[in-house]
């Protein structure tokens, strides 16, 4: 079940294992104390019992040695021992024996019971396992100098807190400030200085091309009015000449066998 497996309610959580069994033993051992308890009243009543029947001879024994004899010596009475001496070890625990009935248990449960997976969490990450080299070494720890490093660190961190150090460097800081404002200022005039020069390096190779450009479009314009006014007055006063493409084609298609074949034509009309 690796369903929430980080939650406390999950049923194969280590934790959850072992309050069970916590619990288990804990029950155990109470119906135990329980049983000793009823065993332990039981011969507490049983003795109670036989005390008042002993108490009741005495007291007959009594009665008939004084109607007999007289005086007696009386005895007082004293503890019968009923279960022997061995009766606190008659209930003892043994240790082995529960051990080996804890393993059949377990043994009996891990063959009934089905368990679907263990808790995420038990299991060791890949980052935990200690890596090996090529020959099966162990590669050394090297969280000891990392920690070391750490520490150095910090001590550095902690003496460059005090006092002398902030101003110093401060100091520091307004020292590279003011050498900033001075290139800067340095820079952008020259810079301004350079932009200019580009400007107007830029402005007159632009003027010497736009005015060689628009040169050259009006005399483009001036030769096609020309060409205009040419043809509009041809037209007008009827000097049109006859303009007959020629007669020629490519020279794969033979200009010279075309042209004679349209003459003999033109002879034959």
């Amino acid at each position: 079940m690796n369903i929430l497996p980080h939650k406390s309610w999950h049923v194969y959580n280590k934790k959850n294992i072992e309050k069970v069994k916590r619990d288990e033993a804990k029950a155990q051992e109470e119906e135990a104390a329980k049983a000793e308890r009823a065993i332990k009243a039981e011969s507490e009543a049983r003795l109670n019992l036989l005390r008042q029947r002993a108490e009741s001879r005495y007291k007959q024994l009594d009665d008939s040695s004084a109607s007999t004899d007289g005086a007696v010596v009386k005895k007082p009475p004293e503890h019968v021992v009923l279960f022997g001496s061995d009766q606190g070890d008659r209930y003892a625990k043994n240790e082995e024996r529960e051990a080996e009935e804890k393993e059949k248990e377990a043994k009996l449960d891990r063959q009934l019971t089905m368990y679907l997976d263990k808790g995420v969490k038990e299991s060791t990450p890949w980052y935990a396992v200690k890596e090996y080299d090529r020959y099966g070494e162990t590669k050394p720890d090297r969280s000891k100098d990392t920690k070391a490093k750490e520490k150095r660190r910090k001590r550095a961190i902690h003496l460059n807190e005090d006092p002398l150090a902030e101003i110093q460097s401060k100091m520091a800081k307004r020292e590279e400030a003011r050498k900033e404002r001075r290139y800067g200022s340095y820079h952008r005039h020259h810079h301004k200085e350079k932009s200019k020069r580009t400007k107007a390096s830029s402005s007159t190779s632009s003027s010497s091309s736009s005015s060689s450009s628009i040169e050259a479009l009006r005399a483009k314009r001036l030769q096609r009015e020309q060409a205009e006014r040419m043809r509009t007055k041809a037209y007008v006063f009827g000097e049109v000449p006859d303009i007959k493409p020629p007669d020629t084609y490519h020279s794969q298609f033979n200009p010279t066998e075309t042209a004679e074949a349209h003459e003999r034509r033109r002879r034959r009309r």
